[in-house]
């Protein structure tokens, strides 16, 4: 496993996720691992667990495939799991496999520090 994914499943597991509280529908909450932001800038959303497109879907990991949501800019690799493709940066990548998620995050210069 490398450095970037180690470093992701661990932002995503339930004891690492430091979770960020957002309103789902008028009072109601889920709390979501907060963006991932790379080291040249671009961000992007990484969600796993019983309500997010991803597998395992049972919170604990190590995922196989995740949610990704609203990148900040256009990524081709990404694509083929667009929800929305006329929409890359206001949509959801369903089932995206970690590999390819840890292939974006490396070519952006990896996480930020």
């Amino acid at each position: 496993m490398s450095e970037t994914e180690r470093k992701l499943q661990a932002h995503l597991a339930p004891e690492g996720r430091n979770p960020v509280r957002v309103e789902s529908s008028p009072n109601q909450y889920l709390d979501v691992a907060p963006r991932i932001t790379c080291a040249d800038g671009f961000s992007l959303s990484v969600q796993t667990g019983p309500t997010a497109y991803c597998q395992p879907r049972d919170g604990f990991g190590p995922w196989h495939r995740a949610e990704v949501g609203f990148p900040s800019a256009a990524e081709p690799a990404l694509m083929e799991w667009a929800e929305e493709p006329n929409h890359p940066t206001g949509t959801v990548y369903g089932y995206v496999p970690v590999n390819v998620i840890v292939s974006v995050i490396d070519a952006h210069g990896g996480f930020a520090a």
